[in-house]
């Protein structure tokens, strides 16, 4: 079945159930699936068929699971982009999947007014949003600019000639951009087949679902775990997603006071956030807030510290509940793997979900290491990416020699009796709120501001985000001006929340003459603090 297949199998056996909530306005399955429809006709109108990508710009709205589903259903690609994406890296990721349609808000107008050959389509922004976002989109088109010469997505006809519904399981369904900074941009594409194995192998060990199940989609649907797991999981086993577009934490915290969802997934920075408020942990202290409802927090992302799990946990137990976070792991390329639901919390990351298989190898080997020793992360999965591809190079999960394609992660950890732990990335990977931020990418981006030489990207811990990016430069260039520079070019998760002038005889190298990235990740670590 394909992911509208799955929308519609539901809307046929149960019509009036709630397929998704978007600030106190509820639709049903029949409701959504009759908007998809509709969506389909308009997409039909503009010419879309099946094969095309089309660029999705938008925020977890309901005009953006009306366009991912509508594309599916005629067997089109929805690729997935971030509002904040800056111009380089949304003409880069239009480029690098061939997109010439490309539908988003005025929150995108800085980018999306600098494309040539693409046809741009303006999406709704201000309905039903509460009256504080609408302030804050209102102020930020007034400092950014409105999108020129848009068609609005509400002025297309709908056309009669809608192609068939497309049946190809194996066909793609969205493409997710592993990388939030330009540098090598890298495109990860999932099929219809890979996407609902995800949604099935996650909640299966959450069933039966109650009646009212519900998950909250706090993370944004351009991120992998946010379109696999939090938007699209729910539409595919039947419950009901509730939309989140951005991350405002009074309206969160607001949103839990008025009925706590079933399951949330998102990253550990959520979570801390929740516990070190102090609205939401008073309201939950004095019974205000009744936890019953929740059941499990899958976090993914990042590492989940033991105490924030062990706080959280808490404040369920006080609040009535009996819910718990279960740290996980996954990526982009295969989202989610494992998840730890044992109550003695080691730091574990796991045991592998059904259909899926996890070994640990040593480097360029396909040969199982014995417990405790580490190695690289391996993974046979339901859930697998078919490819991924960059603008001269195309990725695919190796065949090893039992026969099964395995995708090599990059990743470091060991086993130990059936249990994943993740150690650390073999890549330079610095996680900033469960976003992916590449340290070479970074450089390679600064690298080209004037008055810049050498570039050196860190992690450096920080206090919301769980990790941020340190930068040190060479070079005559100003320190507010390379700044400036990277928040023109940047994503905000990946624009330096430090940054050092050094000078080329000052940076420390190993005995190899290699940089001793680990001196400069110390030095940041006291500059930041």
């Amino acid at each position: 079945m394909t992911l509208y297949q799955t929308l519609s199998k539901w809307a046929d056996e149960q019509p009036d159930r709630p397929a998704y909530r978007y600030f106190g306005h509820c639709h049903s399955y029949g409701s959504l699936r009759k908007s998809v429809d509709i969506t389909s006709g308009k997409l039909a109108t503009l010419g879309v068929k099946s094969g095309d990508r089309v660029g999705l710009c938008l925020v977890n709205s309901p005009q953006m699971l009306h366009l991912l589903y509508a594309l599916n259903r005629i067997g089109a690609v929805a690729v997935m982009i971030s509002p904040k994406a800056s111009k380089r890296e949304l003409r880069e990721q239009l480029t690098l999947t061939e997109c010439r349609l490309l539908f988003c808000t005025e929150l995108s107008a800085a980018a999306a007014n600098s494309l040539d050959n693409v046809t741009v389509i303006k999406v709704p922004l201000f309905a039903d949003l509460p009256i504080r976002f609408k302030f804050g989109c209102a102020g930020r088109i007034v400092k950014h600019g409105r999108l020129r010469g848009a068609v609005s997505l509400g002025s297309i006809a709908v056309s009669e000639n809608i192609p068939p519904v497309s049946a190809n399981d194996d066909a793609d369904a969205a493409i997710i951009f592993s990388s939030g900074t330009s540098g090598e941009c890298k495109a990860v594409v999932h099929t219809n087949k890979s996407m609902i194995a995800s949604a099935i192998y996650c909640m299966q060990s959450e069933q039966p679902l109650p009646g009212d199940a519900d998950m909250y989609a706090i993370l944004p649907c351009y991120h992998a775990y946010g379109l696999i797991v939090s938007v699209n999981t729910p539409i595919m086993v039947g419950c009901c997603c509730r939309l989140m577009p951005f991350f405002h934490i009074s309206t969160i915290v607001s949103q839990l006071r008025q009925k706590m969802p079933t399951f949330i997934p998102a990253v550990p920075t959520v979570f801390k956030r929740l516990v070190d408020n102090k609205r939401f942990c008073r309201l939950i202290d004095s019974g205000r807030l009744d936890t019953s409802r929740f059941r499990t927090g899958f976090v993914g992302g990042d590492v989940l510290p033991e105490g924030v799990k062990q706080a959280f946990d808490r404040l369920m137990r006080v609040g009535g509940g009996t819910g718990v976070l279960c740290p996980g792991y996954g990526m982009s390329e295969c989202c989610p793997i494992t998840v730890e639901r044992d109550v003695s919390f080691d730091g574990s990351v796991g045991l592998p979900f059904d259909n899926n298989e996890v070994m640990v190898c040593g480097e360029g080997d396909d040969t199982p290491l014995p417990d405790g020793v580490s190695g690289e992360i391996c993974v046979h999965s339901a859930g697998m990416m078919s490819r991924a591809f960059t603008a001269d190079k195309t990725f695919t999960p190796a065949v090893f020699a039992d026969g099964k394609m395995w995708l090599r992660t990059g990743d470091i950890g060991h086993m130990n009796n059936g249990r994943l732990y993740f150690e650390r990335r073999m890549r330079r990977l610095i996680k900033v709120s469960g976003h992916t931020v590449f340290a070479d990418a970074v450089e390679k981006v600064v690298g080209e501001c004037d008055g810049v030489g050498k570039v050196i990207a860190v992690p450096v811990p920080h206090a919301t985000r769980g990790s941020g990016v340190y930068l040190y430069f060479t070079g005559d260039a100003d320190s507010r001006d390379v700044l400036d520079y990277c928040r023109r070019e940047l994503m905000p998760y990946a624009v330096p929340v430090g940054i050092s002038h050094i000078d080329q005889s000052d940076i420390p190298l190993t005995e190899l003459g290699k940089i001793a990235y680990g001196v400069l990740e110390k030095a940041a670590a006291q500059n930041a603090g």
